[in-house]
């Protein structure tokens, strides 16, 4: 919510200050137009980031749908996503309702952490800025670049799930006698 007002904030105060200089040169007065322009950029501002959300949800949910599956259920249980087969979790699904695609932008925003998780330099063998003298060399780069980066997302996915998937192991072991 605060990225959502934080966009439409700045995207307001521009489209205003813009609006009131304009309506200022025009009409010699620059109230009106002021008034008129930051709301408009406010609502372009929001309009803009739910946009960009819903593109970047749609795209995590195709790539990490277990992930999500766990977040829009810890979200919005009473919706029964633990019961959606895993199959169900992908765009296609979500882009045909607006509700969908709320709630998806909701469990995205959750599990954004988990999600943005970037390898430190050091520990990447690729080089950050592959030259452009080698045009396979940089796909090669690219290539393992993005499996490297794909690794790092299923472990941290993994790790996310470990504390439920260790709490069933528990279960299924046996009992010791004292």
């Amino acid at each position: 919510m605060t990225r959502v007002i934080v966009s439409g904030g700045v995207a307001s105060i521009v489209m205003g200050m813009s609006g009131a200089s304009l309506g200022a040169l025009i009409f010699d007065t620059a109230t009106i137009p002021f008034i008129v322009s930051a709301s408009a950029g406010f609502v372009l501002g929001v309009w803009g980031f739910y946009r960009d959300a819903v593109r970047k949800s749609l795209r995590a949910v195709e790539r990490f749908p277990q992930l999500l599956q766990l977040h829009l259920d810890g979200n919005f249980p009473h919706r029964g996503f633990d019961t959606w087969e895993t199959g169900r979790f992908r765009s296609a699904t979500f882009s045909k309702s607006w509700i969908l695609q709320s709630m998806l932008i909701a469990s995205w925003m959750t599990a954004n952490r988990a999600i943005e998780v970037r390898m430190p330099a050091q520990y990447c063998p690729v080089p950050a800025e592959p030259s452009d003298r080698f045009p396979v060399g940089i796909m090669v780069a690219s290539l393992t670049r993005a499996f490297l980066e794909q690794r790092i997302y299923e472990a941290e996915e993994e790790r996310i799930l470990l504390p439920f998937t260790a709490g069933a192991e528990t279960l299924e072991a046996p009992l010791e006698k004292t």
